[in-house]
């Protein structure tokens, strides 16, 4: 896809304002989608976190994480978050807005902040946070035939989700649901 025309058609059909809370107890959090122009196509850049990680060991993910007390807004946290995880300044940063949160499992509300971000630019990874970054093509994400529905144990038992293979390991989870909500708001 186009960078021109994501941009336009996510602006078309976001939502009117910025959804800060869940309604249930859960523990808010904010994550960047970070969207990338390189030659004229939208790219997501993605983070790997560190397998030595006690949650979420090795897993593919958006940078950010909990909102602090301390946060203005759950923009704020995906901003601070993005900066603490892969040095990448806030000048570098357009926010284009918000898609729906999602609920986790696990306990937590996590707001996506759709954004552009001023490519190339120096992405310097925080080894305690961030094991590597990578780019997928938005067209090659959106294509429905490079998801699959994969078992991965989870805890003491088996669970099927919807996954992608990407270079750095499977896509699944809150990102994979994360993404397929995007790809919903500009198709």
């Amino acid at each position: 896809m186009r960078f021109a025309e994501f941009v336009s058609r996510f602006m078309l059909y976001t939502q009117g304002g910025v959804n800060t809370y869940s309604p249930m107890k859960l523990r808010q959090s904010a994550v960047l989608v970070p969207v990338v122009n390189i030659d004229d196509q939208a790219h997501l850049l993605l983070c790997k976190r560190p397998t030595y990680l006690k949650h979420h060991p090795g897993q593919i993910c958006f940078p950010g994480g909990k909102v602090d007390p301390d946060d203005r807004s759950v923009v704020h946290t995906a901003l601070r978050e993005c900066h603490e995880e892969l040095d990448i300044p806030v000048e570098n940063v357009t926010i284009l807005g918000q898609i729906e949160p999602i609920d986790t499992a696990t306990g937590f509300s996590i707001s996506p902040i759709i954004a552009t971000l001023n490519w190339p630019l120096s992405i310097k990874p925080n080894p305690g946070e961030v094991e590597a970054t990578f780019l997928i093509s938005l067209e090659e994400a959106m294509k429905p035939s490079n998801w699959s529905q994969i078992k991965v144990p989870v805890k003491h038992r088996t669970i099927t989700v919807n996954g992608k293979m990407t270079e750095q390991g499977l896509l699944w989870g809150a990102t994979a649901k994360i993404m397929h909500n995007l790809f919903e708001r500009i198709s």
